[in-house]
Formats: C-alpha cells, structure tokens, sequence
C-alpha cells in the first residue's frame, strides 16, 4: 500500500507538471468513454431491462395474422380467444385512442386507451386511489361509464385534488365517474395514456359507430391483444394453441375469418424489434471511436515515455527493477483512464438526452434512458 500510495502520488504530480498532456489525454478519453457510456445507457434501457410490468417474461402479444403478417384482432375474436385457449393465465384487450376532455373553460384532447376489465390485473397493476374496472363494467354496451386516471394526470390536470375519485369528467360529451388513480409511471402498454375507459364504452364515446356494432362485427379487426402464459408454457405451445383457436374460427366464420391463423410474439420483442439492429450498429460505431481515442492516448503516452528515457535510466541505476517501473507506469495510465472516464461520464449525463433527441429511430415510450448502476459498471469496464 506504501508504495501503491506514492506511485499515485507521482502520477498526479506529474500529470500537473504537463497539463498539457493531461488535459489533452484526459478528454480525448472522456470524448470516447462518454459517447460509449451514452449509446449504452439507451441500449440498456431499450434492450436489456425488462419491461415495466410483472412478470415480463410471460407478457406476450396476440395477434390475428395473415400470411405470418400481424393484423389486429376483432373484440368477437378476442372474446373466443380468451375462453377457448389452455396456454395463457389471462388475456386483455387494448386500443389507444384520442378523448376529448370538455371543461366549462376549454375542450382539452387527451392521450387515452380503451380496454378490457382485466387489463390492469393481466399487467400486475394496481391503482394507487380507488380501483380498477369490475368485470360487469364490461358486460354490455354502456355498461362502464367509469373512468381511471394515470397519476401524471392526476397531478397535472386536475392539482392531485385528493377528492378526485367519485367525480363526473365529460369525455366525448359523454359523463364518465372516475374510480381510480393508477401508479405513478404508468401510462399503460400503449406507454402514451393517460386515461382508461372500458372497451364497453366504445359507442358511447363514438355514438356514430353504433350502427356498425363494433363489439359484435367479427369483420372488424382493430383490437391490440395482450396474454399472460401460464406457468411452464412456452410460446410455441401458446402459439400451436392460438393456431388451432383460428383454424377452428375460420371454420365457423370463413366470411369474417378467411386465411386468418394466429401469431403469438414476445411482448419486449414486439415492442423493441424494429429499433434493435439500429441500436447495435451504433454501438458498434461508438465502439471504433473508443478505439480511436485509445489509439489517440497510446501515442501521446509513447511520446511522452521518449522524452522520459532519463528518468527511466537513473531509477534502473539506483536499483528500480523492471517490475517496479511497470508498476509505476500502469499507475500512471490507471489514474489518466479514471479521470478520463469520470468526465466521460459528465459527458454521458449531459449527452444522453441530446443523443435520444438526434437519434434516426423512434424508441419505445417506456424506454427511459438514464445512468444507472448497470451502465456505472459499463463505463468502469471500459
């Protein structure tokens, strides 16, 4: 420890003799470090953290599906869907939609998702305040006109007024009775609502629609379907399920339902796959820059070991040994590579929101980019 102290000591002595050097290495690190740290800290949000809801691994998406192309699913179908499978723990029905919230001051359109009554159990949800939807608010048309808050809504909106619950909102001139808040952070699958209305409610919201029959046309595929699989069920067994559910409804409906099997997906993979590929290639583009710098530090460090020949010289001469001086000279790049990762690591807390701004790629809403404990060890790796 003596000597590990005073070979740190040196090495700071040194790097205040040639600022210089210092400054120069030092951010020429940062640059690279902290383009890593950034580009990492998006990847870790996107692809290696787990979605936000429970049990993520078993969150799956259904979907009717033509040619092996994912098309949405009729409500007739999903209904048929959630009584005649034996993989899946539960299925939900969702839609994200549009409401117009009417106050007497303004009309005010806001971010919201029409669902089944099970959708907040099926994700492991639980509001905060009041409650989720019952299953007979779901049972008829108009059988719900109840509606429930996300907490930014809550708290935005409406002053997080504590006697929220119980009251009357006009929502497509329509009256709604709020019955619950939902946890903070929550703003569904859709990762965009704000507001949730039972799937029950659709000609109410939309009285033009009425006379279509929504909810009772097979021949109407709008619908986003979410499954929970069973304990010990795998997706391909839910997919050979789901498969002989839509052979059996082609059979019974081949109007509605011609050439329609079924497609099962993770729910991450839905949700991440088209921005995956574009994620990694930048990584590996932000990978060669390190290099780049590294190459960049090598150099100014032979530079500077040229010029230390001398002192090189007299140490061995007063009896330093070989691995005394490697010894001395890794400090010296140690305490360089730590000073130049923590500033990549400002540049990184600095950088990352502008990076997710310029990006060429849309990234999924729940995908909050940040430094976590995750990405200090990344960037204490490189």
């Amino acid at each position: 420890m003596e000597t590990l102290l005073q070979d740190l000591r040196y090495s700071l002595r040194l790097l205040a003799r040639k600022p210089g050097f210092a400054v120069v290495a030092v951010l020429t690190l940062a640059l690279g470090i902290g383009a890593n740290t950034a580009v990492f800290s998006v990847v870790n949000a996107v692809l290696l953290r787990s979605l936000p809801y429970a049990a993520p691994d078993r969150l799956v998406v259904v979907s009717e599906a033509i040619d092996k192309e994912p098309r949405p699913v009729s409500y007739p179908n999903f209904l048929d869907y959630r009584s005649q499978n034996e993989a899946f723990e539960d299925i939900a029905a969702h839609f994200p939609t549009v409401l117009t919230y009417t106050t007497a001051e303004r009309a005010q359109r806001i971010r919201s998702e029409v669902v089944s009554e099970n959708y907040f159990s099926l994700l492991g949800v639980v509001p905060i305040q009041g409650r989720a939807f019952l299953p007979e608010e779901n049972t008829a048309p108009g059988s719900g006109p109840v509606v429930i808050l996300s907490y930014s809504c809550w708290q935005n909106r409406f002053g997080a007024d504590s006697a929220i619950l119980g009251r009357s909102l006009k929502l497509n001139d329509a009256d709604y009775t709020v019955i619950g808040i939902a946890p903070e952070g929550f703003k569904g699958f859709s990762s965009e609502a704000e507001m949730w209305v039972p799937i029950s409610m659709y000609h109410t919201l939309w009285p033009q629609t009425a006379q279509f029959n929504f909810l009772a046309n097979r021949d109407v595929h709008f619908h986003r379907v979410l499954g929970r699989l069973r304990p010990g069920v795998d997706r391909s067994r839910a997919q050979s399920d789901m498969e002989t559910i839509a052979a059996r409804l082609e059979q019974a409906y081949p109007k509605e339902n011609a050439n329609r099997s079924a497609l099962v997906v993770p729910a991450q993979e839905r949700l991440v796959g088209d921005v995956r590929p574009a994620l990694f290639v930048l990584l590996g583009a932000v990978a060669f820059v390190l290099l780049i710098a590294c190459a960049n530090v090598a150099s100014l460090m032979l530079a500077r070991a040229a010029a230390r020949g001398r002192e090189i010289a007299i140490r061995r001469a007063l009896g330093a040994g070989r691995w005394r001086l490697v010894r001395q000279l890794l400090t010296e790049s140690t305490v360089v590579a730590l000073i130049g990762g923590a500033a990549g690591l400002l540049v990184a807390v600095w950088g990352v929101d502008l990076l997710v701004s310029i990006l060429p790629i849309t990234l999924p809403k729940f995908a909050a980019a940040s430094i976590d404990r995750g990405v200090l060890v990344f960037t204490l790796t490189i």
